[in-house]
């Protein structure tokens, strides 16, 4: 599907036909945190054509503040379906019939150019799959020191290897009807099996460090290690990097 984008164009311009964009999220008991992403998602320079988030589960009132939003905004739609958010992702994919599919997860807020840049190399047919990057927005002295410890800058990526992760990704509706979509095996990494079975396939992939989002730290140490020992046992149960066991 292709739509009419006139947002560069002074009025008499020709205009250019793109590619429909769908910005797909899946999430679980965020009501604390799904508005500040949604403003985010509605404050984006170029304007998602679709706005799919698909609640997986949610025992707060997450798909309530979800359905006010979408009363209001059109472009915003809720769907339901998934055990996990690999298969949350797939279900969201499957409501839209957009060509290209953003990705990101709950509890981050979007640079206001992130859809912008993140789908641009697809756009120029210079890519089928890109990663954005992402940044830490602290809210305390611990978080502060986490996130200048424990995370890399866009300066130590190798953009050759780098992976997208799911929260800041975006990709043809192709390439994921190729492989097969997310695989819901997996509870977590899934963002990385993923983008090995489309490495392996042969598409183009590329590394957009100007698409930024902004998340926060684990606020203490008890969380932090949760978060890094549900990493490692999806890394182990996915099979991955076998050459560092």
């Amino acid at each position: 599907m292709v739509s009419i984008n006139s947002s560069e164009y002074a009025a008499g311009e020709h205009y250019i036909v793109r590619d429909k964009v769908a910005l797909i999220c899946t999430v679980r008991d965020e009501a604390d945190n799904i508005a500040a992403l949604l403003n985010s998602m509605l404050a984006q320079s170029l304007c998602p054509d679709e706005i799919i988030i698909n609640d997986c589960q949610s025992r707060d009132n997450t798909a309530e503040i979800v359905r006010a939003y979408a009363a209001l905004h059109p472009r915003i739609r809720l769907v339901q379906g998934g055990h996990n958010i690999a298969a949350g992702r797939n279900n969201a994919i499957a409501h839209t019939d957009c060509a290209i599919i953003a990705c990101t997860d709950a509890g981050l807020v979007l640079h206001r150019d992130w859809l912008r840049h993140i789908v641009s190399p697809i756009e120029r047919n210079l890519a089928d799959l890109v990663g954005g990057f992402f940044q830490p927005a602290p809210q305390d002295i611990f978080e502060l020191t986490l996130g200048a410890t424990n995370y890399r800058t866009a300066k130590e990526i190798d953009p050759d290897r780098f992976l997208p992760f799911g929260k800041s990704m975006a990709f043809r509706r192709s390439v994921w009807e190729a492989v097969g979509g997310f695989p819901e095996w997996a509870s977590h990494c899934e963002d990385l099996v993923f983008d090995l079975a489309v490495e392996r396939v042969g598409y183009r992939r590329d590394f957009v460090p100007e698409a930024l989002l902004y998340f926060r730290p684990r606020p203490n140490m008890v969380a932090f290690a949760r978060q890094y020992y549900l990493y490692a046992r999806g890394d182990a149960n996915a099979g991955l990097w076998p050459a560092a066991t």
